[in-house]
C-alpha cells in the first residue's frame, strides 16, 4: 500500500500536462464537496466523442467545460451528475443523455488518485491554486484503496518522494522525450514542469 499511489503517476503527470483544469469536477464525499484537480472522464469523451456535452451555442461560456460531480455509491465511485451551460447561463443537467444506461454510470474501471484541494487558499495560481489541506484517494477498479489527508507542506514534500520515486520508473525517459518534442525545454524546465504536475 505505502507504494501504491506511485502506481499512476504516469497517467496523471499526462493528464494534468496535457490539460488546463479551470473547469473542476466534484466529489461528494462523507458529506462534503470537493472540486477535482482532473477531469475524470476525459478519456472516456476522447473515445466517444459524440457523447462529449457542449455547453450551449450561445451562452459566454461556449468554448468552456461541462461539469461533472461524482459520488461512491455501493463504495464504488460513480457518475452523480453532468452539467453544461444553457443559453440563459444557467446550469442545466444533460445526464440522461451521457449516460441513458445507468449500469454506465459506475466506474469499475477507473485506476487513479483523486487529487482534492481543501481549506483556506494560500496561493492563487489559475486552474491550479495552492491550499492549506489537500486529500487524496487512491482508487483501483472505482474502489478507494487508499486515504491520505495532508496539509500543504507535507503535501509539496510527497510530491517531491513522488517525484523522485517516478524518476526511477520506465515511464520516467519517455514522458520527457515527449515534452521536449511539444515545448523544447531543457532538462531543468522538464523535470520541474514534471514535479509541479505529479500526484
Amino acid at each position: 500500500m505505502k507504494h501504491l499511489l506511485i502506481l499512476f503517476i504516469a497517467l496523471f503527470v499526462n493528464i494534468q500536462l496535457t490539460y488546463g483544469i479551470c473547469q473542476p469536477d466534484y466529489l461528494v464525499y462523507q458529506g462534503k464537496i470537493y472540486s477535482l484537480q482532473f477531469k475524470l472522464l476525459r478519456k472516456y469523451f476522447e473515445k466517444y466523442p459524440d457523447k462529449r456535452p457542449q455547453n450551449m451555442r450561445y451562452s459566454r461560456y461556449k468554448n468552456q467545460e461541462y461539469a461533472a460531480t461524482f459520488k461512491f455509491k455501493n463504495n464504488v465511485l460513480t457518475v452523480k451528475d453532468i452539467e453544461i451551460r444553457d443559453n440563459k447561463d444557467a446550469w442545466i443537467s444533460v445526464m440522461d443523455k451521457v449516460f441513458p444506461d445507468k449500469a454506465q454510470r459506475s466506474l469499475h474501471g477507473f485506476d487513479g488518485v483523486l487529487l482534492m484541494p481543501h481549506g483556506r487558499m494560500v496561493k492563487y495560481i489559475c486552474c491550479n491554486s495552492i491550499y492549506r489541506k489537500y486529500l487524496l484517494l487512491s482508487i483501483k477498479q472505482g474502489k478507494v484503496l487508499q486515504i491520505k489527508k495532508m496539509r500543504r507542506k507535507q503535501f509539496f514534500r510527497f510530491k517531491k518522494q513522488q517525484f523522485e520515486a517516478f524518476k526511477k520508473t520506465k515511464a520516467y525517459p519517455i514522458l520527457l522525450k515527449s515534452l521536449y518534442k511539444k515545448w523544447k525545454f531543457d532538462q531543468q524546465g522538464l523535470d520541474g514542469t514534471i514535479q509541479s504536475a505529479i500526484t
